[in-house]
């Protein structure tokens, strides 16, 4: 019958036919350098690590939301278009200057 075909190597990873490798520690490895974590994250090969919501997380500390923002360490969120948004419902724009968010 069909394959799952779960290869265990000696330091307790499992290779299963889909490409991806289950190590002792909860994550999982798949062919394209991504991990998975017990907690529903997925780290990728260049140090970023996706949330089950969407978000991923850089290296850097920001976080990438799935609507193109980034969530800096620092409570501010820099959108697509090169404004940040300060946690204190500010908004810089790239020249420096700031606007309210609300009307």
């Amino acid at each position: 019958m069909g394959g799952q075909e779960n290869r265990e190597t000696g330091d307790e990873r499992r290779e299963t036919g889909d490409g991806r490798r289950e190590t002792g520690d909860e994550r999982r490895e798949t062919r394209d350098e991504r991990r998975e974590t017990g907690d529903g994250r997925r780290e990728t090969g260049d140090g970023r690590r996706e949330t089950g919501d969407g978000r991923r997380e850089t290296g850097d500390g920001r976080r990438e939301t799935g609507d193109g923002r980034r969530e800096t360490g620092d409570g501010r969120r820099e959108t697509g278009d090169g404004r940040r948004e300060t946690g204190d419902g500010r908004r810089e724009t790239g020249d420096g200057r700031q606007g309210k968010t609300g009307k």
